[in-house]
């Protein structure tokens, strides 16, 4: 056991004594591809790991206005709605609100590297 090893087992130990439910996730120097590869422990179920890290994600502001951009453009190629109803709409900010609902959709689908088996979802 590498003392990194030893440091997670430790750092794991005391969070469960602790009655913590954790996700810690931390980066490793790999010298052989000279890459950092990212691990990922818990004492969590998948379900509580995702649960965490839909607490944890959010859309940058940046990514919903790309969202709510493409949604306009989308709208603007269909057909029966004129310019100024899309000007309008978008004023409104509507494409802004879809753009937050479609990333509220999709958090909770988001999953975990590794996890070839997806979870099946509630209708």
């Amino acid at each position: 056991m590498s003392q990194l090893d030893e440091t997670v087992h430790k750092l794991r130990a005391e969070l469960a004594k602790n009655g913590a439910t954790f996700l810690l996730i931390y980066a490793v120097p790999n010298i052989l591809t000279n890459n950092i590869d990212a691990k990922i422990t818990s004492n969590s179920s998948r379900q509580g790991m995702q649960a965490i890290l839909t607490y944890i994600l959010r859309p940058t502001s940046a990514a919903l206005t790309h969202v709510a951009t493409e949604l306009e453009a989308s709208a603007r190629a269909s057909v029966g709605m004129t310019p100024e109803l899309l000007d309008k709409i978008r004023d409104d900010g509507a494409f802004l609100a879809a753009a937050k609902v479609l990333f509220e959709e999709l958090r909770p689908l988001l999953t975990i590297v590794g996890w070839d088996v997806e979870q099946p979802q509630p209708s």
